[in-house]
């Protein structure tokens, strides 16, 4: 339904692109900006568990081989990204187009309706809502599945279906909260945990060039968490974000740390954690050799 609208926008588009008035944050910094408005997608947390659906349906096919099951992963990987990156970049080119016809909406599920109403009447919004319940149920459904695989193998004392009840349950109450609720809830904890899920899947992704050394992935972590928590906390409720504890460190991350303005804090310190790891992964190695050779 979705690519039928874009497919429709693009060739009837409701409106130009030129002219239209850049607001808010996007008027300036607005990749930063993007990136951190993109956290609240959670594709990339999402990415993560689905990685052991994806391994595990390549594995159903008979393929065994690591290396084999590590390219067919990378393939789709490299496949769904793809599609995602025209999709949203369809969205926003409709969502431009449409402001000639439609103010600002409060979202984009808001503005996405109008769209539709408008290129398809209430039947494309009818359609457009099944087929909304149904991408969110399927996704529900690998994330539910993803964990309970992953807490039964880790914590084994409850099995696989206690897990998945417990993650449904609790999913189904948190859901009635509403989805501005959830994500202004959700933003300090996003704001800590995806510097940290990036850095570890770039981590993953250039695990070859370095061995898959452990002192790489620890050193790149200790030096993303710490902006990575003041970043939350900068996030958090204002009980929590203007104490006087929380407003020194936020003081002396905006001071020292590049980019503290934009919500990427962490990537300078990540980057130098890396590089630290990969000069102890070097001298050890050297160390190793060295001593290889000292034994000979």
């Amino acid at each position: 339904m979705v690519v039928i609208l874009l497919l429709v926008a693009i060739f009837k588009p409701m409106g130009s692109t030129a002219g239209q008035v850049v607001t808010g944050a996007w008027r300036h910094g607005a990749m930063t900006n993007g990136i951190i408005q993109g956290y609240q997608t959670m594709d990339a947390l999402a990415s993560v568990e689905f990685g052991v659906v994806v391994i595990t349906a390549i594995k159903v096919f008979g393929v065994k081989n690591e290396t084999r099951v590590a390219h067919l992963t990378i393939k789709a990987g490299v496949i769904a990204a793809s599609a995602m990156a025209v999709l949203y970049a369809g969205l926003a080119y409709i969502g431009a187009t449409s402001l000639g016809h439609f103010k600002v909406a409060a979202d984009g599920g808001v503005a996405l309706g109008q769209i539709t109403q408008y290129f398809f009447g209430n039947a494309g919004v009818y359609i457009l809502a099944i087929m909304a319940t149904i991408t969110c149920m399927t996704t529900a459904i690998g994330v539910t599945t993803s964990f309970a695989t992953a807490f039964s193998s880790m914590f084994p004392r409850f099995g696989y279906k206690t897990y998945v009840v417990i993650v449904s349950v609790i999913s189904f109450g948190v859901s009635n909260f509403g989805f501005a609720t959830i994500i202004n809830a959700a933003v300090p904890f996003l704001m800590f945990i995806y510097p940290l899920c990036i850095t570890l899947i770039l981590l993953s992704l250039a695990s070859p060039f370095f061995n898959r050394a452990r002192v790489v992935y620890i050193m790149t972590t200790i030096f993303t968490i710490v902006p990575s928590i003041v970043d939350g906390l900068n996030a958090a409720p204002a009980f929590i974000a203007k104490s006087a504890f929380v407003q020194t460190l936020i003081q002396l991350d905006s001071k020292y740390l590049p980019f503290f303005a934009q919500g990427l804090a962490w990537l300078v310190p990540a980057i130098i954690g890396f590089v630290i790891g990969i000069g102890i992964y070097a001298v050890q190695r050297i160390r190793e050799t060295k001593a290889v050779t000292a034994g000979e």
